[in-house]
């Protein structure tokens, strides 16, 4: 194959020429590194995001829901207790509940198994 053929071929079709070569590796090393990049962001802000609804979950049982069961607790009004209990269940991010005291335990929903996330309200 001669120069000028070869100058030719590189003109139609940039395969074929060195630097066509270059910039399209280059093209596609940065988009897949940005790619990857924004993905990590992404899942990083999901994350942070799902962690902080559980949070947020956590502290209103502890804050809002928890007196209101305190008080069926200490006023022996165990069935409005246990249809609290089934209530709460039924909220996002929130899987079983379970109450203990001396005498008595309530549970509503089903226990998580691989990796709960647990709170501890006395």
């Amino acid at each position: 194959m001669s120069r000028s053929q070869q100058f030719e071929d590189s003109l139609n079709n940039p395969l074929y020429s060195l630097i066509g070569r270059r910039i399209i590796l280059i093209l596609i090393l940065l988009s897949g590194a940005f790619t990857l990049m924004m993905s990590l962001l992404q899942f990083y802000w999901d994350y942070k995001a799902e962690f902080s609804s559980v949070d947020q979950r956590h502290y209103e049982v502890a804050n809002i829901h928890g007196p209101l069961l305190a008080t069926s607790m200490w006023s022996f009004d165990l069935v409005l207790l246990q249809q609290r209990l089934d209530g709460l269940v039924n909220l996002p991010d929130i899987q079983y509940l379970q109450i203990k005291s001396q005498q008595y335990a309530f549970s509503a929903g089903t226990a998580v198994e691989a990796m709960p996330l647990k709170a501890n309200f006395p």
